[in-house]
């Protein structure tokens, strides 16, 4: 089974720059920057108390992000059709846009992905970088944005951002401005998170990185290990792994306090996710959920579908979470072609310890 060729021992400075940032930057985040002078200890904030707001659940940092969803359908990469855009409404299949994609995301009727009409390798969440496009699902209609090349998209209700880098891999996040086809810089970090007008950052030139919590009035150092890769917003916590460490941290922003997951030594760790209020992990392609501060071994059973050989001639890897459903990409050991992989729905059993897997393409 092929391995992950960026892995959490990716050190920022790998990163090359896309766009570029320039004097215009460093002026326009200044002000953000000085907001780390006068940062508090981080003892929890009640407004994540109670939250079921969610933040780059299938889009975490430095991740191949191939999946979205909104009420009544998911959009994901097919792996086996040219990496193009497909939706699925649980019985039918339909193909929207005929070139690869990537970095889906869901907003507004609409799907915002990148592409530079080039494959992409599932396995390498950093190389997947392209043009900024937009598929209006009720005019059925996609359109290009941007005019330039950019990485890390993130679309939320305050507006569409991504993540950039100068030639002193400053990472700054933008906002893109669709009446201008520009980027604005923002403030300096490594993903896009904004919950409740708090986001994530970082003060650049520092030795050792440090992580704030800033609303841009008041801010907060956030309890975090090392730098944090891969890392979401569920349910008011922070998960994140630590780029130097073995384990998933989460940190609960009601209350300030850091719970970690370790990983078994012997365990790589393919991807993780958080569907309904718990954290599920892929280790060695094998299914785990966290219970009661323990990893739990899923059992897989194929009584009722087709991949009866899983664990012996196919593998998963990558996890998505859906509103109702998790999904998951089957990679087949005799495939000659790397990148091609059935996109599958995982289900539970009733019994909470064993689940099989529906294959949708």
């Amino acid at each position: 089974m092929k391995k992950l060729s960026i892995t959490l021992l990716l050190c920022v400075s790998m990163l090359m720059p896309l766009t570029g940032c320039n004097a215009e930057a460093d002026t326009a985040i200044r002000k953000a920057d000085d907001l780390f002078d006068s940062a508090l200890e981080f003892t929890g904030l009640p407004v994540f108390e109670n939250n079921n707001l969610v933040s780059s659940l299938n889009n975490k940092e430095c991740c191949y992000q191939p999946f979205c969803y909104d009420s009544e359908r998911i959009y994901f990469t097919n792996a086996k059709d040219g990496q193009y855009l497909y939706s699925y409404d649980g019985e039918s299949l339909e193909c929207l846009v005929e070139m690869p994609v990537h970095s889906l995301n869901y907003h507004d009727n609409c799907i915002f992905f990148l592409s530079d009409k080039e494959l992409k390798n599932f396995y390498n969440g950093a190389s997947a970088e392209g043009y900024l496009y937009r598929y209006d699902l009720s005019e059925n209609k996609a359109e290009k944005l941007s005019d330039f090349i950019i990485r890390e998209l993130h679309v939320n209700d305050k507006g569409i951002f991504y993540i950039d880098a100068d030639e002193n891999n400053k990472f700054t996040a933008y906002q893109f401005d669709e009446s201008t086809g520009k980027g604005t810089p923002k403030y300096h970090s490594l993903s896009v998170h904004d919950l409740n007008g708090y986001h994530i950052c970082f003060k650049p030139g520092e030795e050792k990185l440090e992580f704030y919590l800033t609303n841009n009035e008041e801010t907060y150092k956030l309890p975090v290990k090392d730098i944090p890769r891969y890392d979401c917003i569920v349910n008011g916590k922070y998960y994140y792994r630590p780029q130097f460490e073995h384990s998933l941290i989460a940190v609960d922003l009601a209350e300030g306090k850091s719970e970690e997951i370790p990983i078994p030594n012997d365990m790589y760790m393919d991807d993780y996710t958080v569907f309904d209020g718990t954290v599920y992990m892929i280790l060695d392609s094998t299914l785990f959920k966290l219970c009661g501060g323990e990893l739990k071994k899923l059992e897989y059973i194929d009584d009722k579908l087709s991949f009866s050989v899983l664990n012996n001639f196919a593998y998963i890897s990558h996890i998505f979470s859906g509103s109702n459903a998790m999904y998951t990409l089957v990679e087949f050991s005799d495939e000659s072609d790397e990148n091609v992989y059935d996109f599958a729905e995982i289900i539970l059993n009733d019994d909470g310890e064993t689940y099989y897997i529906k294959s949708i393409t």
